[in-house]
């Protein structure tokens, strides 16, 4: 039976195939190039080792794919190139068995050791098309680019997705659970658990959408051996097939290339996601000090010591982005170092670029943690409330000595400091109480007018410290309709 020749759709259906091929049992080598405890299943089909082979079979198809449309290929031919014909190079070719060509047949040239695989697998009357025309880094600068943006739409983004809505519900629930702000971990002013996961969360959506915008714009090329199209121009007459290949992938053309592609767009999408680890090992650090010991205002899953066992939770999930965030933060510098190339190419960035996609599986490990954290996270609203009344008595001192300088006291604020705000940690009361006696004893005249006469919006706040939350619920009230 006559086979028609792949049409629209032949990415994505051989996406899910890839997707379907890593479920299965298999004697192919899944390791993804990152340490064995971190091997996250979803990415397997994108950096498991044995995979990468099939996204250079998958540049190479397109590029068939294009000459086919183009007329280069003759029409007869145009059914060899079948969707089951591409499923059977993908499940036939492994970069496992390309290394062993490479090593025993092409003297080190990975991309040769794969052209002969795949003609293998091909008629011979199509042989003579496979790689006509582009050099190895056509197929393999495209093929990182390829494999970043469909791992960032088929995986990565829906996880953010669901760390989104998990995180904005958490804001939701908390936004006017009245907590302890902090600066220098010190009591500072009032704000809520809401607002605190609010200030982080604004940021995670920034990022988000950044790394998303990044990944629209990864460039692949197709430009030939030193970026002119020279063969295709002299073998087709064609300078519009770098245009079609990259129609057929989904990808941007870079605008002008060398032997490889340049390297600002894959640099720019690892960028957002070294920024994106940075703000989850923010939260995690945010949230394992919140659920220390000390303050306690915090649960979320964790594990159980090995010899205290009266523990009821170290905070893994919490901490594990923290540690994602270390490695993350070195290999951007690797990926950094690598934007310079001699000339048109040179082979000294090849080895640094196979371990890039390490910086995306640990973030993606990141947020496998994180997205555990929120599903566990409980604010322990009496702890909350008991932090806040033994530190927050003094925490409108601020106001205080604000409305004083407003009323024209030239030394409020080192009033406040030190006398208002200092008897009243000594008496352990409020602030509005100290401001009462202040003026009953008469010692500080001028203080005693301005007390009579200020607000009495202001003195409620002194009294009830927990009402000074400027915007604080409203904010996060806002924040947790951002969705990302």
């Amino acid at each position: 039976m006559e086979q028609k020749m792949c049409g629209v759709g032949w990415l994505e259906e051989a996406i899910e195939y890839l997707e379907q091929l890593a479920m299965e049992d298999s004697s192919e080598n899944r390791h993804q190039p990152t340490v064995g405890r971190y091997q996250p299943k979803p990415l397997v089909p994108y950096f498991g080792y044995d995979f990468w082979a099939k996204w250079l079979v998958l540049v190479e198809w397109a590029w068939l794919l294009t000459l086919a449309k183009a007329g280069i290929i003759p029409k007869e031919y145009h059914q060899y190139l079948s969707q089951a014909k591409l499923h059977s190079l993908l499940k036939l070719i492994a970069t496992t068995e390309q290394d062993q060509i490479e090593k025993a047949e092409t003297k080190g040239h990975d991309i040769n050791a794969l052209i002969i695989l795949i003609r293998r697998q091909l008629p011979e009357s199509l042989r003579r098309f496979v790689h006509l025309g582009p050099t190895s880094y056509d197929i393999i600068s495209t093929a990182y680019a390829l494999q970043l943006k469909l791992c960032h739409q088929r995986v990565v983004r829906p996880m953010l997705g669901e760390i989104d809505e998990l995180w904005r519900g958490v804001i939701h629930e908390n936004a006017e659970l009245v907590q302890l702000g902090r600066t220098h971990l010190q009591a500072a002013l009032p704000i809520t658990g809401g607002f605190w996961l609010a200030t982080l969360h604004t940021r995670y959506a920034r990022n988000v959408k950044m790394l998303d915008r990044a990944a629209s714009e990864l460039e692949g090329k197709f430009t030939g051996a030193v970026g002119t199209r020279a063969a295709q121009v002299a073998l087709f007459g064609r300078t519009d097939l770098e245009d079609m290949v990259m129609h057929e992938l989904g990808l941007i053309a870079a605008p002008v290339s060398t032997q490889i592609a340049p390297p600002e767009s894959v640099t720019d999408y690892y960028y957002y996601v070294t920024l994106l680890s940075g703000v989850l090992a923010n939260l995690g650090n945010d949230v394992r000090t919140l659920q220390s010991t000390q303050y306690g205002e915090i649960d979320t899953i964790g594990s159980t010591s090995s010899t205290m066992s009266h523990k009821r939770a170290n905070p893994t999930a919490a901490e594990n982005p923290v540690g994602m965030y270390r490695i993350c933060n070195g290999t951007i510098v690797t990926i950094l170092t690598n934007l310079s190339s001699d000339l048109g190419r040179d082979l000294c960035n090849s080895g640094p670029m196979r371990m890039f996609a390490s910086e995306l599986v640990y973030f993606y490990q990141s947020c496998l943690s994180i997205k555990r954290m929120f599903k566990s996270m409980e604010f322990n609203a009496s702890r909350c409330q008991e932090n806040f009344e033994r530190y927050g008595k003094q925490l409108p001192a601020e106001l205080l000595h604000l409305t004083l300088q407003l009323a024209g006291l030239p030394v409020a604020h080192k009033f406040v400091n030190e006398v208002v705000s200092f008897e009243a940690i000594q008496k352990d009361c409020t602030l509005d109480v100290v401001m009462n006696q202040i003026a009953d004893r008469g010692s500080h005249p001028e203080v005693a007018a301005i007390w009579e006469q200020m607000d009495e919006g202001v003195k409620s706040i002194l009294a009830n410290p927990a009402l000074y939350l400027g915007d604080a619920v409203f904010t996060a009230f806002k924040e947790a309709q951002n969705i990302c």
